[in-house]
């Protein structure tokens, strides 16, 4: 498991830095430098963070998200991973 700890107040200043003119951020660097897993946090708060990552996750490809248009692509992604019925 890595962890960030961010250093200052903007999200988007902890994107990844590049050279050129443009940076292209993907969902989870923002997710990733709005909700850091940092060490130090409590059980409880690690949790909840975990939780609530997950939810902005699928809210991304919710019909209102900014990535509804990927939403297909999602679902097939997700049946594809998912384990058959009975394993475990």
């Amino acid at each position: 498991m890595s962890s960030t700890k961010p250093s200052v107040l903007s999200h988007f200043d902890s994107l990844p830095a590049t050279n050129s003119h443009f940076v292209v951020a993907t969902y989870y660097d923002y997710i990733d430098a709005k909700l850091p897993l940092i060490e130090s946090l409590s059980e409880a708060e690690m949790k909840e963070r975990r939780a609530t990552r997950a939810l902005m996750t699928l809210q991304f490809v919710s019909k209102e998200g900014l990535g509804s248009k990927f939403k297909s692509t999602y679902d097939r992604l997700m049946k594809s991973l998912a384990l058959p019925k009975g394993a475990k």
